[in-house]
């Protein structure tokens, strides 16, 4: 029996800190907990909380909350803290020797209490069993609404008949561009596909009125106020309480965000930038020049269509940088880029941890050219995620006798995310999708999928230990490939260093 210690707690600011205390000065700890000084501040002066277990030289960390709506990664960083020091389960066998573990809970507070806050207001009076069926109430909803979303990209392919993929993904994504703040009906989707290529009205038009009635009836889809959303309506500023200066400068700097009326008040409980208005994940250099040039042909960009709000202002879904003249770290991804400079070539995995998915980004990004110098951040990532899969998949099967590894997500064609730019940079770097459940920010919390998600990602964390171990001293290798005079590949060894690569954009 595994006896973990696991709480399904939301962890609001006074919640969040109680929990770190407890955990921190935990009378049965077996491994000693460490509490740093903060990697940095938000911009709000939240500090960014650094704990560690261990005193090895090999080093690994936990990062969780860049979206501040993803809340189950806090959670997720709180119970392996908390199980990890106490030696439950999985880490009875951890080596403190060997290995030291880094985790910084939350990389962007501004969010994450936002968050938190937004929720408990509303479910501040419910009892255990009654916020379980919140919770579940709105994922099933959740759920249902992504299914209409899906089906009316669907009737989109249909009427766009043989256009190539990206054409099609590019025509969908302009189409919820087009219906922002819309109610969408048929007319709407004919309207669309009018101004983007030539059709034969009378005949899409009895196509799409034939889908939309045998799939919706004769209803219209509200782009703006989702049913998901439909507790967290009556929200106001008021749940956002004035503890202290940090907090009276969040509420201040939300009341500026919200100003403009572009953003519905309920999305206070789905926040996933910072109190600027940045999403962290986007706010790289790389993805700063893609959405600069998409704003400036587009205007209005939104983001996924179950937050079809938009992404090209300053606000809950965040944009890549505070202006768009000029490119600007945010502080919290400064602090984050500082401190893995400090732990330097003693770092050997980096867990960039999301809400929802069940997915592991592990290829690194490459520039197409042969004759630079490569480390081997290709082979070590995919050693290591390989062995992270099977403890994914160990605990599916011992649960549910079903085969339900993580998806790995392919080779990018460009950085997009902060997450990506990382794996550019360093061997050992990769973002998990956490939960097999949608609908952040409490979708995750459902059961059995809360429990499933925390018991395989600490046995994923235990499988790769030995892994690391194993590959370590290629972290300072890198290669050319040469070939001989029968084209066969050579891989002429290089350096024994690591390789710190500088961002081409900045």
């Amino acid at each position: 029996m595994k006896n973990y210690k696991l709480s399904t707690m939301v962890f609001a600011y006074d919640s969040f800190y109680n929990e770190l205390s407890e955990i921190l000065y935990h009378p049965n700890n077996k491994f000693c907990v460490t509490h740093h000084l903060p990697i940095g501040k938000s911009t709000c002066g939240f500090p960014l909380e650094h704990y560690s277990i261990g005193w090895g030289e090999n080093h690994i960390c936990y990062m969780a909350g860049a979206h501040g709506n993803e809340i189950i990664g806090v959670s997720f960083v709180l119970q392996m803290m908390k199980n990890l020091a106490l030696g439950r389960g999985e880490f009875a066998n951890f080596r403190p020797d060997l290995f030291t573990i880094h985790f910084l809970p939350c990389q962007n507070p501004e969010g994450y209490f936002t968050t938190t806050y937004a929720l408990q207001s509303v479910m501040k009076d419910m009892s255990i069993l009654e916020r379980k069926q919140f919770c579940y109430d709105y994922y099933s909803i959740y759920r249902e609404e992504n299914k209409e979303i899906q089906t009316i990209n669907e009737i989109l392919q249909i009427c766009c008949g043989c256009k190539e993929e990206v054409a099609l993904k590019e025509t969908i994504r302009s189409f919820w561009d087009f219906s922002y703040r819309k109610e969408i009906d048929a007319e709407e989707i004919l309207s669309f596909l009018e101004n983007q290529c030539s059709i034969e009205r009378d005949a899409v038009l009895k196509i799409v009125e034939r889908l939309w009635v045998k799939h919706f009836g004769h209803r219209k889809i509200n782009t703006f106020q989702k049913k998901y959303q439909t507790p967290f309506w009556n929200l106001t500023f008021d749940c956002i309480p004035e503890i202290d200066e940090k907090h009276k400068m969040l509420k201040k700097k939300l009341q500026k965000l919200y100003s403009n009326k572009a953003f519905p008040m309920c999305t206070l409980a789905n926040f996933l930038a910072n109190a600027d208005g940045v999403n962290l994940n986007d706010n790289n250099p790389y993805y700063f020049k893609i959405l600069k040039e998409q704003r400036k042909k587009k205007g209005i960009l939104c983001a996924n269509p179950m937050y079809n709000y938009p992404k090209s202002i300053p606000g809950p879904i965040g944009t890549a940088s505070v202006s768009f003249s000029k490119f600007c770290y945010a502080p919290e991804n400064k602090a984050l880029l500082s401190f893995l400079e400090c732990l330097g070539d003693s770092s050997y995995a980096f867990f960039h941890l999301h809400g929802t998915g069940g997915q592991l980004y592990v290829e690194p990004f490459y520039e197409e050219n042969a004759q630079k110098p490569r480390d081997f951040s290709f082979y070590i990532n995919n050693r290591i995620a390989t062995e992270y899969l099977k403890g994914i998949k160990e605990i599916y099967v011992e649960k549910t006798s079903k085969n339900e590894e993580y998806f790995t997500m392919p080779y990018p064609n460009r950085i997009t995310g902060f997450a990506d730019m990382l794996r550019s940079k360093y061997p050992g770097q990769f973002l998990v999708e956490l939960s097999k459940a949608g609908g952040n920010p409490i979708g995750p919390f459902i059961e059995p999928n809360y429990t499933l998600t925390m018991e395989a990602n600490f046995k994923a964390f235990m499988k790769i230990l030995d892994v690391i171990l194993e590959v370590k001293h290629l972290y300072g290798e890198s290669y050319v490939l040469q070939y001989n005079k029968r084209g066969e590949v050579v891989y002429e060894i290089q350096s024994r260093r690591r390789m710190r690569k500088k961002d081409s954009c900045e």
